[in-house]
């Protein structure tokens, strides 16, 4: 009888990998087909570890066999049940054993690889003392010596890892006792490890706060609504002095900052900070403060205050989310194939003090369409800025409005409106954005690229 187990067995420091076998067919002793060779079993191989240059063994229990032996490719290397072999290069063998009994012969192959032991040297060597500078960066540099097949490295202090390439430079931010662990893994699935003690000396450092939110951002907010901007000190705070002004005013010294903008407008907040050392740290941000009159979020209808008047509006999931406006849900106007200028409202009498604003600011997604979205409020605007940008006609207006972004339109109605009482007097503001340059209703064409009759909102605000 003869079967093939084949086994695929790596060394493993310690990770084991399972096996596999199949029944080949019987090869009769002596041309009797009829007889049956000895009785063999393994013991489990799970465990199995090859390793070159490091003694294996393998065993195999065998029942009424008058002679047994085993063979790596071929070549004889035993005549007992078990094995003790030393493979002397990294490679895939064929180890046989065979059991001959008085009825027959019993016959078994496994396919075995041995592989080379992952070695790996350091510079400074493994359990060196490491001693240095808070905030000064170290050097370890780690050489493959052997089992360089895949090989991926891994520096970690605590649960932190700091570093995934042969060599680590690294800074550690706090003085303290550490252990600078390395762990490497190829793939054969070996491993190899390695750590040093850490001794970092503290060094008195410069004033450094950081803020949430960073500085340099636009923070908007509802109007009446209170901004919080927190500092987290991570060096000299010995002596720290804070001072919060908001447009060149003073307004705080606590180290949060927390300010309620009650009226409407775009304002300048500044940090200053000084420690004892007189070392300074000066921060800056802008604040919005606007009504939102509407950004659609976690609406399941349309806003009361938004009159349809062509039957056009609908909430849908935002077709083109873009860093502009990433919001899930915004309103869609898709008309039909008719002349018009897509009008619908924005009923302003539940506005609360409407006469602080004069300036509306919304997000538009226009596409490829040729339309020039007006709003009417007593005579027809355009908006003031498209993306920032001013423009004084059609072809300069071409060059700031994008098509595959939203855009930011900012109408100011100081002329439609009276300049004295702002928005106090206008009870609505209608949309007309499927409108010609010259405000006239856009003829429908029925062209999917210049006119597919809808235009996406979002984001509407009033602004100062």
């Amino acid at each position: 009888m003869k079967r093939i187990l084949e086994s695929t067995l790596f060394l493993l420091l310690g990770v084991a990998l399972s096996t596999a076998c199949s029944d080949d067919t019987t090869d009769p002793v002596s041309g009797s087909e009829d007889r049956i060779g000895p009785v063999v079993t393994f013991p489990e191989t799970t465990d199995r570890k090859i390793i070159v240059n490091e003694p294996v063994t393998f065993e195999a229990t065998v029942e009424e066999a008058t002679s047994c032996a085993w063979y790596v490719d071929d070549e004889p290397v035993a005549a007992t049940p078990t094995l003790t072999y030393t493979f002397r290069s990294a490679g895939t063998y064929v180890l046989r054993f065979e059991a001959i009994g008085k009825e027959g012969r019993t016959e078994y192959s496994f396919v075995v690889r041995a592989a080379d032991p992952l070695r790996v040297s350091f510079a400074p060597a493994a359990d060196t003392q490491i001693t240095c500078n808070q905030g000064e960066p170290i050097a370890v540099a780690a050489t493959v010596t052997s089992g360089d097949n895949g090989v991926q490295h891994k520096w970690s202090v605590g649960d932190k890892v700091v570093g995934t390439e042969a060599e680590l430079q690294y800074a550690f931010p706090d003085p303290g006792t550490f252990t600078l662990r390395y762990e490497a893994t190829n793939a054969d699935a070996l491993t190899a490890e390695a750590q040093w003690p850490v001794t970092v000396i503290e060094v008195e450092q410069p004033l450094t706060i950081e803020f949430t939110p960073a500085p340099k951002t636009t923070i908007r907010c509802e109007t009446g609504a209170s901004v919080t901007i927190e500092t987290d000190v991570k060096h000299g705070a010995k002596g720290l002095v804070h001072a919060w002004t908001v447009d060149g005013v003073k307004v705080s010294d606590a180290a949060t900052f927390r300010h309620a903008f009650t009226a409407p407008g775009t304002y300048a907040v500044a940090y200053e900070g000084k420690n004892a050392k007189q070392e300074g740290v000066t921060a800056a941000w802008t604040v919005e403060a606007t009504h939102l009159f509407a950004d659609f979020e976690a609406l399941a209808a349309l806003p009361a205050d938004i009159e349809d008047s062509n039957k056009a509006l609908s909430l849908v999931e935002n077709p083109f989310p873009t860093a502009t406006n990433p919001s899930a849900t915004v309103l869609m106007n898709k008309l039909g194939g008719w002349t018009t200028s897509g009008m619908f409202k924005l009923l302003l009498s539940d506005v609360a003090d409407r006469g602080a604003y004069s300036t509306l600011r919304v997000k538009v997604y226009l596409g490829t369409n040729l339309y020039y979205p007006y709003i009417y409020a007593g005579d027809y605007a355009l908006p003031t800025t498209v993306n920032g940008e001013t423009y004084a006609s059609e072809a300069e207006w071409r060059k700031v409005v994008r098509t595959n972004d939203w855009n930011v339109l900012v109408y100011d109605l100081k002329r439609e409106i009276s300049a004295d009482t702002n928005l106090g007097a206008v009870t609505e503001l209608q949309f007309r954005p499927l409108s010609n340059w010259d405000h006239s209703n856009f003829v429908y064409t029925g062209d999917p690229v210049t006119d597919n009759r809808t235009v996406y909102f979002d984001d509407i605000e009033f602004l100062k």
